[in-house]
């Protein structure tokens, strides 16, 4: 979750997950169990609603199905916008755009964790009505947030490098060996052969899309957008870059207990800058 600051406008959003709903992608959820964990996603969004009536959000992996179909309530609901798939205004010279769910996460190229509602093979068609949006809604010169739930695979916030994907401060490297890195071998065994870093990177466990990085690394993004923000990746909290777009993993709420603040600023020649980014634990 993060929140956005300026000295006029200030907004919450929410990267989902909202819930911890069981899916599986081609699966329809069944119907009991999906009004049972949409409850559960209502209730979230309201604590976040009372936290700021500005509330925007995505859904994400293991959210309702009913969240991703553009013709439900919920995306004009009582708690909050849901702006998957959708631009919108945020302030003058200044537009929101969001996209939800996961692509499938692999290590070593082998699927570990499943995609939802959308495999990577489909998202390049699915997300030409974003990037129709974002061409055709957002005039010269103006700055655009863009909220996903999944991140750009180009960023190293999408890569889970700890042992443990729910936590920040496990020690331990994924695809290290417990009694090198207890010895503290790492180096020298990496001026022995060169490649001991490049094999546990190649075990860390890729979450993001491909997909999403190509819409980034066009110009129109590269020339608007002012961050991207995303979560799924508990591990992956931090900040990175993906060329000129700054791209932020505040973490997890519940299993990280982290959040960003994000604070812009309006520019006198049109548009928005970005003035500062802190991510922040809870307690």
């Amino acid at each position: 979750m993060t929140r956005r600051h300026s000295p006029d406008h200030r907004t919450c959003h929410s990267f989902s997950d909202l819930t911890s709903m069981p899916t599986a992608l081609g699966e329809p959820t069944p119907t009991e169990i999906a009004h049972e964990f949409t409850a559960k996603a209502n209730d979230v969004l309201a604590a976040l609603a009372d936290i700021h009536p500005t509330l925007l959000w995505v859904p994400g992996n293991h959210d309702p199905d009913e969240f991703f179909d553009p013709a439900h309530a919920g995306f004009s609901g009582a708690f909050g916008t849901n702006i998957h798939s959708r631009v919108e205004r945020l302030a003058p010279d200044l537009w929101i755009a969001g996209w939800g769910g996961c692509v499938e996460a692999t290590e070593s190229g082998q699927t570990v964790w499943g995609a939802y509602p959308y495999a990577e093979a489909e998202l390049p068609a699915r997300i030409e009505a974003l990037r129709a949006e974002l061409a055709t809604k957002v005039p010269p010169g103006s700055t655009v947030i863009l909220v996903t739930h999944a991140g750009p695979s180009a960023s190293s916030t999408v890569l889970v490098s700890g042992t443990d994907p729910n936590s920040l401060l496990v020690p331990g490297v994924r695809g290290v060996g417990d009694a090198e890195a207890a010895s503290g071998r790492g180096a020298a065994k990496d001026e022995e052969n060169g490649n001991e870093p490049r094999r546990a990177v190649s075990r860390w466990i890729q979450t993001g899309s491909d997909a999403l990085s190509e819409l980034i690394f066009e110009s129109a993004q590269q020339e608007s957008v002012i961050f991207q923000v995303h979560g799924h990746t508990h591990n992956g909290c931090g900040i990175s870059r993906v060329g000129a777009v700054p791209v932020i993993n505040p973490g997890s709420l519940r299993f990280t207990s982290t959040y960003a603040v994000v604070q812009l600023k309006k520019e006198r020649a049109g548009g928005w800058a970005l003035t500062s980014t802190d991510i922040r634990r809870l307690g």
